[in-house]
């Protein structure tokens, strides 16, 4: 059940010497060029490469954003429901590497490969509803379209937060249109207030993103 470049700046420098000149005397014999001195040797201290710059240190990681609800504040909110993301989950990272192996490098086959294997997850919504008496309800709905069909409603109470995370636990039967066996308890990661993850145990991490305005179609 889903609880669910250092550019070196080639900097050329021409160099570009040019001109001589001076007033005429009397005519001389023109002396001989005085040939130009060699060139001294530099000091072997000078031949030494100059010590490397000490590589700059990166500036420390930026802290993570915190969260301005809490963890079910953000589960609750009103008119917001959480889709499910083949392409943001691991069934897909699992599927692009067999798709990968058997179309080799033809790029219609691996777009139909991969879209059989997104076929086989339903596009599912998962959402918390309160009713007349303060009871939360996890619900599971099927989206096709514009249509919503529930699938699962579960009674629930929210357990302790840790971190990013919270514990559901079932207090009720499954009263959806395909009930299911309850779980002892599900834990739900929410990593930003727009997406939330859940750990199947056949598929891996399944992530949810947030959708306004579904609730109620």
């Amino acid at each position: 059940m889903r609880f669910i470049g250092p550019i070196v700046v080639c900097v050329g420098l021409a160099a570009f010497a040019s001109g001589c000149g001076g007033s005429q005397t009397e005519a001389k014999e023109p002396e001989p060029a005085a040939e130009e001195p060699a060139a001294k040797a530099e000091p072997a201290e000078s031949k030494k490469e100059a010590p490397a710059e000490e590589p700059k240190k990166d500036a420390a990681p930026a802290e993570p954003t915190e969260m301005k609800r809490s963890v079910q504040d953000i589960l609750t909110r009103e008119d917001v429901m959480f889709a499910f993301s083949f392409n943001a989950s691991e069934p897909y990272q699992e599927a692009e590497k067999k798709c990968d192996e058997k179309a080799k490098d033809d790029p219609k086959k691996k777009s139909e490969c991969m879209s059989k294997a997104s076929a086989k997850f339903d596009t599912d919504m998962i959402s918390f509803e309160k009713d007349a008496d303060d009871k939360w309800w996890y619900v599971t709905s099927l989206r096709k379209g514009d249509k919503l069909t529930t699938l699962h409603k579960i009674p629930v109470e929210f357990g302790e937060e840790k971190g990013t995370s919270i514990t559901i636990k079932p207090t009720g039967r499954d009263k959806g249109t395909k009930p299911l066996a309850n779980p002892k308890e599900v834990t739900i990661d929410v990593p930003s207030e727009s997406e939330i993850v859940l750990t199947d145990p056949t598929h891996g991490k399944m992530v949810y993103q947030a959708k306004m305005g579904m609730k109620g179609r």
